[in-house]
This record gives structure tokens, sequence and C-alpha cells, in this order.
């Protein structure tokens, strides 16, 4: 499967509108000069199309295509994967590009084709405070408005169960709990799969956050092994899927969900497939970020051992559409960590540490 850059669930329009586009508040600092994209393609004669609820802009010549998404740093061309410093921005209802797009993403476009033209209106434009700032290789951090809170287990399901008998069921819930209070109070609005002893199925968990406009989905869990002395915090997200599982009926319907809940009115299989490949690509990627920071703030603030950020098939990182991670905050089956796990207090901490790391993340710190 190609490797797709990032989509945006924000844009709730309905038309193919070429290159026009809807304005947005932004806050910005440090002007750069950059064009207009529609003065650019009309000047090398590059087919320009904007889709308005998944935010892909597509170029095309006769020969070539590329797709990118209105701020990511990645533009596709075929194959080929094109890194940007900047990428296209949106200015009072148009999307604006700068010269390293047109070398890079015009000139490939049209590189058997006559020299770049130079005359077009340049505009000054502000570069955007690090609010999304680029943390590593294509993927940016966005604001997290909302975040899906999964308590492991309930109900029927214990859970792993330690060894003075703690049920992994209840030591997650409260650490759901917690972490929710600290997330709303922070603005941050959350959705649980549960707030009680209640069995949710993983197929209902799942489908829980394709209707929702949530940003992420953070899955709280307790370890088990077969030795007792194996301890410390794990943190999953997913790894490459096969052709079968991107296409398992499960997610098939998920996908179908979030795609309604985005735009009823909408039918159009191929860009369908296309935002769904760029939203695995995302998922991967903000998954993989957030997990290590996550592992990694626990580690340190709870002075335990981080046995790594590791990736996993698990149903609901497989199942949900958005960035998603399972956190595993401990061993219930090492009496001494069964014991801290048992701590209001530790449960406490935890939450804590999990909640910093949202708010911080979120901030691109």
């Amino acid at each position: 499967m190609k490797h797709i850059l990032p989509v945006a669930l924000g844009a709730l329009l309905f038309t193919l509108a070429g290159c026009q586009t809807v304005p947005r508040d932004q806050v910005y600092s440090d002007d750069f000069r950059a064009t207009y994209l529609t003065d650019v393609c009309k000047a090398e004669d590059v087919i320009c199309d904007w889709d308005q609820i998944s935010q892909v802009v597509s170029l095309r010549t006769d020969t070539k295509e590329a797709t990118t998404l209105i701020d990511s740093n990645l533009v596709l061309i075929g194959e080929e994967q094109i890194q940007l410093d900047e990428p296209l921005r949106l200015k009072h209802g148009r999307i604006i590009t700068t010269d390293e797009f047109r070398r890079k993403v015009i000139g490939e476009l049209k590189k058997d084709a006559p020299t770049l033209v130079e005359k077009v209106q340049t505009v000054l434009v502000p570069k955007p405070k690090p609010v999304e700032p680029v943390i590593t290789g294509n993927f940016r951090v966005r604001k997290l408005r909302e975040v899906i809170l999964d308590a492991g287990h309930g109900g029927k399901d214990p859970g792993a169960i330690g060894y003075a008998k703690s049920q992994e069921k209840d030591i997650v819930l409260d650490i759901t709990n917690r972490l929710a209070r600290m997330l709303e109070d922070n603005g941050i609005k959350v959705h649980m799969t549960r707030n009680d002893d209640t069995f949710i199925s993983l197929q209902d968990r799942s489908a829980i956050a394709s209707k929702t406009k949530a940003d992420a989905f953070v899955s709280i869990h307790a370890n088990a092994s077969k030795q007792r002395g194996v301890s410390g915090v794990e943190v999953f997200s997913l790894r490459h899927l096969t052709p079968t599982e991107m296409n398992d009926i499960k997610r098939t319907k998920n996908r179908k969900i979030m795609m309604d809940h985005l735009a009823a009115s909408r039918t159009d299989p191929n860009l369908d497939a296309l935002v769904d490949e760029m939203m695995f690509a995302h998922k991967q990627g903000e998954s993989f970020q957030l997990a290590q920071r996550i592992g990694e703030d626990m580690a340190r603030s709870l002075k335990i051992r981080m046995r790594g950020t590791k990736t996993a098939g698990f149903y609901v990182l497989r199942n949900t559409l958005i960035p998603a991670v399972l956190v595993e905050v401990g061993f219930v089956t090492n009496p001494k960590e069964e014991r801290l796990l048992q701590s209001s207090r530790y449960r406490e901490k935890i939450a804590r540490s999990i909640a910093n790391t949202l708010i911080d993340y979120s901030k691109g710190k």
C-alpha cells in the first residue's frame, strides 16, 4: 500500500470546488513569501482539484499526478514521496504555496515540459506558530480536541488477575476515570467506551470511535506474565496491516460509519479509498509518536521500567480509524507492581502522567 499523508477530518463541506477554499481562523508569526496555488497551476497548465471533505489536493498533468493535504509536509507523486519544509496552507480562502513547492512538486510534474513560469503573483503569508510542529518524518501534531478513552475488559471479563486477586478491569477503570476528569479539566472533550463495570465488546469499542469526531483513541490495560519478575510499562501502536486486514469486514464497516458521519451525501468510492489510505498512514505515524511519548513519560515520572514502544494488531488498534494506542500500565502478576496498582495514589500518578503527555502532545511540546 502507498504511504500517503495524513488526513484532516474537520471540514464538513460538500462540494468538489477545484482550488477554491474556505477561510479558516489562524494565528501566525514570522512572514514568508508565497504564491497562490491557483496562479501557479494556471501558469503551468496543471489541473488542480481540492476536496473540501477530505482536504485532499490533487494536481494533474497529462502524464503525472501529485496528491497532498493542506498542512501536510508530505506529497505523493506516483510511488515517490516528496518531503516539504512548508506545506500548502490557506490564506483568505485560497490555497497558498511556496517556491519550494513549485520546484519540488510542480517541477516534477512538469519535468519534461518547458521551464517553470516565474511571473506569478506573490503574497506575504504569515508563518504559523509551532502549534502543529513537525515532530519527525511526515507527521504533524494537531490539537487534541476530543479523545476516546477505553478502559479494557469489564463486566463478565475481568482481564488479568494478580496474585493478590486484583482484577485488571477494576484497576484500569479507576485510572481511566481519573484520566477523563484531568483531560476534561483542561478543555479536552472525552468519550468513554465504559465508565462503570460493564462488558463492552471489542466491536462496540471500535464502533464508538467511528461515530465521534475524536482525534485519538487511548486504551488502558494492565499486563500479565507467567514470570512473576516481569515488570514495567509497555505501549502499543498499530503494526502494518496486510491487504486482507485492511479490508476486514469490521474495519470496512467502521470506515463507512465514519465517512457517513463526515458527509452523508458523498458517494465517491475512489475518493473514499484514497482517504482511507491517508487516514491509515496518518494513524500509523501519529500512533507511534504518541505511544513513544506516553511510555517514556510514564517510565520517567513513575520511575518504572520502560519495556518499549511496540506494534501489534490488537482489535481496538486495527479497527479504529483514528490514531490509537494501547497502554499497559504495569503487571498485576508482579507482586510489587500489583501492590502499586492497588494504590489509589499510584493510580492517580499514572493518570496524571498520561494526561500530561496528551496535553503537552496536543500543544506540540
